[in-house]
């Protein structure tokens, strides 16, 4: 598991690679995610998840409270690489991948920030 910020042009890049299981990677994506949301000045955040194998319920949650608490406070927080498996979870929880602001295309989503 791991968690990197990467920063291109006024965006924050957080890509994610590995299981994130409702432990403590679950709890640093939340850190992660919590950090960039409150840092003074962040409008866009996207969230790589193209190397994340699987999210279990906690993780999701995560997320989920990651773009309401971002999209409250008008930052766009995008997120893109969500798997085949994983796009399936988040329909049965009917947390449509368009609800997450989604992106099949990492570079697509980074250049539709970019230009917002």
């Amino acid at each position: 598991m791991s968690i990197r910020i990467d920063h291109v042009g006024d965006v924050a890049v957080v890509v994610t690679e590995g299981i994130f299981t409702g432990g403590p990677e679950t709890d640093e994506l939340e850190s992660t995610l919590r950090g960039l949301i409150e840092e003074p000045g962040r409008r866009k955040i996207l969230l790589n998840l193209s190397g994340t194998r699987l999210m279990l319920s906690l993780a999701i949650g995560v997320l989920m409270a990651a773009h309401v608490d971002a999209t409250s406070r008008g930052i766009r927080f995008y997120v893109c690489g969500i798997s085949p498996g994983l796009r399936k979870v988040l329909e049965t929880i009917k947390a449509q991948p368009k609800v997450l602001n989604h992106f099949d295309d990492c570079s697509e989503a980074l250049e539709t920030l970019q230009r917002a």
